[in-house]
């Protein structure tokens, strides 16, 4: 079976430390709802083929878990209790809890904000926010405990507060500044392997505030 022959891009191929993850679409499970195992044949760029044989028994339980998962979610969906985070600030909110400031803070507020009236209705914002949302709770994951008090305190200093200031008073190039440089400095210390922006797709939207 040849589904793809042609080149792939870093967000398909999603290629950490050599190892490759294949995604195989729903669409291919009759190939391996009676068989034994399945032969699939992998090639990247100029590299050798390779051959990979998996157990289907073990890709039937994975389509079962799958299909009941997606039950569940249209369920969930239908029934109104599918919604995304709280406010969606991962590590702004982080850093104001860790300050016993509440969820409706004047901090969380502007930057909110900013990030629903401002950057979203930038050319990329959304993009912007979608990187933000992919890598902050990955970020705090990562986060060793015996630091986490320390550092999110610094943050809050450093960017959390400036930036809530920023966006309040209409300092909107500033206030994404310091958003950025948020993001790219804890994605260099904690998550280096998804810190590559040519798979996120993210650009830096710095150019687009030059003149203000």
């Amino acid at each position: 079976m040849e589904a793809v022959n042609e080149p792939l891009c870093g967000n398909c191929t999603d290629i950490f430390d050599n190892k490759v993850s294949i995604v195989l679409p729903l669409a291919v499970s009759p190939l391996f709802r009676d068989g034994a195992s399945l032969e699939i044949t992998v090639k990247l760029g100029d590299m050798e083929e390779c051959h990979v044989k998996l157990d289907c028994d073990s890709l039937r339980k994975a389509l079962e878990w799958a299909s009941q998962r997606q039950t569940e979610l249209a369920q969930q969906f239908a029934d109104g209790k599918c919604t995304p985070p709280e406010g969606g600030c991962f590590i702004t909110t982080a850093c104001c809890e860790m300050l016993g400031l509440d969820d409706d803070c004047f901090e969380l507020r502007a930057l909110r904000r900013y990030r629903d009236q401002v950057l979203a209705a930038l050319p990329g914002g959304d993009t912007e926010i979608a990187r933000y949302y992919a890598l902050a709770p990955l970020i705090l994951a990562r986060l060793p405990e015996e630091m986490r008090e320390a550092r999110l305190i610094l943050l809050y200093a450093r960017f959390v507060l400036p930036a809530a200031l920023a966006a309040h008073v209409g300092l909107d190039a500033l206030a994404y500044r310091l958003y950025r440089s948020m993001l790219d400095e804890l994605a260099r210390d904690f998550a280096p392997d998804c810190y590559d922006r040519r798979r996120t797709g993210a650009e830096d939207l710095s150019a687009i505030y030059k003149d203000k």
